[in-house]
């Protein structure tokens, strides 16, 4: 996994020649995949940090708008293949909050992979984000037609 995610790195930095847009594309998805799969592995391992009683949250400034487009595009493959409509609606403005990344987006592409597994051909998968402003809370919601 350190290679596949290293060597697309590289060819994402284009030090062997330029790409076209399609194999940016790819690559791209190449990466944030393998960074997805490195990421469940070090949940696993976090179980047992769990379980021990030594788990920790790592909390930071985390972009809304880049988080959902990053969990977006990790689905939209899945959904092409059975035609399902991916639609997402973000605040129109950057919202940043302090949480942790890894486990939000793994909560996040856990629904919305669940959405695009369980909606059948044709259908649709919304993701919607709302900032409360009276409670200040984040809602995110993903619905499906499934």
């Amino acid at each position: 996994l350190t290679t596949v995610l290293g060597l697309s790195e590289v060819l994402q930095t284009k030090a062997f020649g330029s790409l076209t847009a399609k194999q940016q594309q790819f690559i791209d998805t190449i990466y944030q995949s393998g960074s997805h799969l490195l990421a469940l592995i070090n949940d696993i391992l976090d179980l047992a940090k769990i379980e021990a009683g030594t788990f920790d949250l790592e909390l930071a400034p985390v972009s809304i708008h880049t988080l959902c487009e990053t969990c977006l595009t990790l689905i939209r493959q899945q959904a092409q293949k059975k035609s399902i409509l991916l639609e997402a609606y973000l605040p129109p403005h950057p919202l940043t909050i302090t949480a942790d990344e890894r486990r939000l987006r793994q909560v996040l592409i856990n629904l919305l992979s669940n959405g695009v597994k369980f909606t059948p051909q044709g259908g649709h998968v919304t993701l919607n984000v709302e900032l409360n402003p009276t409670t200040n809370m984040l809602h995110l919601q993903v619905s499906d037609t499934g």
